[in-house]
């Protein structure tokens, strides 16, 4: 996986690879004051990934110089600078306020592929590391099963199975991410723990388990949620207080750094602030709803498991249905090991439980206060991951008692993922996209008149296609840029027919307009708005809409709409 992703994957990868090229230009990043790089923006070029967007479902990349960068103009306001920000934050490196730690272990790396081949070569080569993390992470979950199930070997056999096929630690974990570091640290945190309180808490113990949490905090910040179970191991049947301010004071030691860093570069122990201004304009705080609350629940056990974004692998929802009959066996089974409360491992059993619990709410919490909304992504929980599937595996062996029933689940899971890892790197994914096909030749032609301007840009439409093949409308339209500057748009209509809702139109499948367009320059092409040809009653007229059209540097942002009748 980490020599078949395309370059970029679209979690965030060509920011958390800027990252370490600043680093390896001698440069620190500062949250929304740091653009990326030339060599990140040859290679968003080059591939045609520069934003969370599907290639081709949305404008493709102008810019082919930093030198077109520019941070957030300071006159902006409102929604004027939130809809910049939306149109321009592929530019920054925003992965900026995260903790340096996994940057920095991952930085020889870097420097030996693009020593070896480029920046490529540092793109595969960070990829490399993380994978090497990834197959870490499987003698931890090894390691934690034996600890937790010392009598089934079986279960620590499956758990390492478990993690080398699962598809959201393949996906998400095999690109440059620091999630990956995360989960290999927070698994060595439990692992400290669990043994340290076994062992009644010596003092190698105290400093290892510190050393794990303060690094993993120095990784990311989601990895706050592990504190739980290690507050209560220290708690736990007897409260030692000398041996946890030790930890503590070593972890705090470990992350103390980068709060010193932060107060020079923000002003502030954590760059909440300037995260909040930069990609909070993006993704607003959502209230503590039911709704959001189980929206986003929902999304992060998908992507945990399945990954990363959401049906980007073909059995993205088989998947998740799948390892959510398998939780709900492993929870039942959890239950009836916790009735055994005299065995020695079930207080390492209530930590590890613990530290699933933690991790969950920690994260919750983090986005809540970040003042950053959007719903949870799985990977957030990968902290947790080594002892989310060691439990999955093991409690479901509580309940699955015959090896038939326990290898139809695995073997199924199995399947899944062959599939979905290798429909993947065969370009196969689990959402349909929209093609680019013009109007069929059967499609019904309409001579039609319309135009309107806003602030310098005039549209123009001269025809409407009805077409039965594709089951769609589709509207010629041109536009010009009249003004003294580049225009920025949303090149996409909404339509609506006389008595009905507005529909947005699909860009993947209509021209490929860009997004913005120099000063005395006209672009024209086909708009496809997926209404059926049958609902059309012309000559009855039809109103096409564009949005959020930008000029004079945001200055003047608004809408037009077109009158489309017969010419």
């Amino acid at each position: 996986m980490a020599a078949g992703q395309p370059i970029w994957s679209r979690v965030d990868e060509a920011q958390h690879w800027d990252f370490i090229a600043q680093l390896a230009r001698g440069s620190y990043p500062v949250e929304g004051r740091t653009l990326i790089r030339p060599e990140t923006l040859d290679l968003m070029a080059e591939t045609g990934i520069y934003r969370w967007n599907v290639p081709g479902q949305w404008p493709s990349l102008t810019i082919t110089s930093t030198a077109g960068l520019t941070t957030v103009p300071a006159y902006l306001k409102g929604y004027a600078r939130r809809l910049w920000i939306v149109r321009h934050i592929w530019q920054f490196s925003y992965e900026a306020g995260q903790p340096p730690l996994f940057y920095l272990a991952a930085l020889p790396f870097w420097l030996a592929g693009n020593g070896l081949a480029g920046a490529q070569g540092a793109v595969y080569a960070v990829r490399v590391f993380d994978a090497l993390l990834v197959g870490c992470l499987g003698l931890l979950a090894f390691t934690l099963a034996r600890l937790l199930f010392p009598g089934r070997p079986a279960v620590a056999w499956l758990s390492v199975a478990m993690v080398a096929i699962l598809p959201g630690l393949l996906l998400n974990g095999t690109q440059v991410t620091n999630d990956t570091l995360a989960a290999v640290l927070g698994a060595a945190t439990l692992l400290a723990a669990l043994l340290g309180h076994r062992r009644g808490w010596p003092l190698r113990w105290q400093l290892l388990t510190g050393l794990a949490f303060g690094a993993a905090m120095a990784t990311k910040l989601t990895t706050a949620g592990l504190a739980l179970p290690v507050v209560v191991a220290f708690l736990w049947p007897y409260a030692r207080p000398r041996a946890g301010l030790v930890t503590a004071g070593v972890a705090a030691a470990v992350f103390a750094p980068w709060l010193v860093l932060n107060l020079h570069l923000y002003g502030e122990l954590l760059p909440s602030a300037a995260t909040r201004a930069l990609i909070g304009a993006i993704f607003e705080p959502a209230s503590p709803a039911a709704g959001y609350l189980a929206g986003s629940l929902r999304n992060g056990f998908a992507t945990f498991w399945a990954g990363e974004p959401y049906r980007e692998v073909p059995l993205h929802q088989l998947t998740t249905y799948l390892m959510a009959v398998w939780c709900l066996l492993a929870v039942v089974g959890l239950a009836l090991l916790l009735q055994r409360r005299r065995e020695p491992w079930v207080p390492a059993l209530v930590l590890t439980a613990l530290a699933c619990i933690g991790e969950l709410l920690g994260t919750v919490l983090t986005l809540s206060v970040s003042g950053v909304g959007g719903w949870l992504p799985g990977r957030y929980l990968f902290p947790a991951l080594a002892a989310a599937v060691v439990i999955v595996v093991g409690g479901s062996f509580v309940v699955l008692r015959g090896a038939l029933p326990r290898a139809a689940f695995f073997g199924a899971l199995t399947v899944a993922a062959g599939v979905n890892v290798g429909g993947f790197l065969l370009g196969f994914t689990g959402y349909p996209l929209e093609q680019r096909t013009g109007p069929a030749a059967a499609s019904t032609f309409h001579q039609v008149q319309a135009r309107a301007s806003y602030a310098g840009v005039v549209v123009t439409a001269d025809r409407l296609a009805a077409d039965p093949v594709h089951q769609c409308l589709w509207v010629h339209i041109s536009a010009h840029n009249g003004t003294a500057g580049p225009v920025e748009w949303w090149p996409v209509l909404y339509v609506r027919l006389p008595g009905r809702e507005s529909v947005e139109g699909q860009y993947g499948g209509s021209s490929p307009f860009p997004d913005s367009f120099a000063a005395g320059t006209t672009v024209s092409g086909w708009a496809k708005v997926r209404i059926p040809p049958s609902e059309l009653r012309w000559p009855e007229t039809v109103t096409a809409a564009m949005v959020d059209i930008a000029a004079d540097g945001y200055r003047h942002l608004g809408d037009l709409e077109l009158q489309l009748v017969p010419a």
